[in-house]
């Protein structure tokens, strides 16, 4: 089963660009296809969404990679189910998709985009406009935000869902 990593970003909002680094990385990885959405707004999301699900309707999940504003500590990541939640608006509104997103998925879904849809959200440090690279903290949690998207990936090649949050944020460490 091939699944679908999304990175989504602007890379002119400091950890914004967290996704798009990511899914970037996975490039080559087996089972795999990945691809970024840079500096899309909502409707941008749910085009894409369902050209997606046209082009390999009986597909494998897709996995969207995002900045996102969970209320955990900074650096730490939440991977959901995007049907199970509702999505809330963006602290600061940085992002160019920020409190849209949850309506643009629900566009897609209305449009006829059927695929499992998963979210891997990491929280950020700092998204201000103008920073044209990740926060020094957050550069340093790439190899352990990698490690959980490649648990996601392996785990949904399984059949299931990966780990649901960063050990950070539930004061585990193992």
């Amino acid at each position: 089963m091939l699944i679908t990593l999304v990175g989504i970003g602007s890379r002119a909002s400091g950890d914004d660009a967290v996704g798009l680094i990511l899914v970037e990385g996975a490039r080559g990885w087996p089972g795999v296809a990945a691809c970024v959405w840079e500096d899309r707004d909502a409707l941008d999301v749910a085009a894409a969404l369902v050209d997606l699900g046209e082009a390999d309707p009986g597909g494998g999940p897709v996995v969207l990679v995002d900045c996102a504003d969970m209320g955990l500590a900074p650096g730490c990541w939440r991977a959901f189910d995007a049907d199970a939640v509702v999505l809330g608006a963006r602290a600061g509104g940085a992002s160019v998709h920020g409190a849209g997103l949850a309506d643009g998925l629900a566009l897609a879904r209305a449009l006829g985009f059927r695929r499992p849809l998963r979210i891997l959200g990491i929280q950020p440090f700092d998204v201000r406009p103008g920073l044209l690279a990740p926060s020094l903290p957050m550069a340093t949690r790439l190899p352990s935000l990698r490690v959980a998207l490649a648990a996601e990936i392996e785990a949904l090649q399984g059949g299931a869902a990966g780990p649901e949050v960063s050990p950070l944020a539930t004061g585990r460490t193992g």
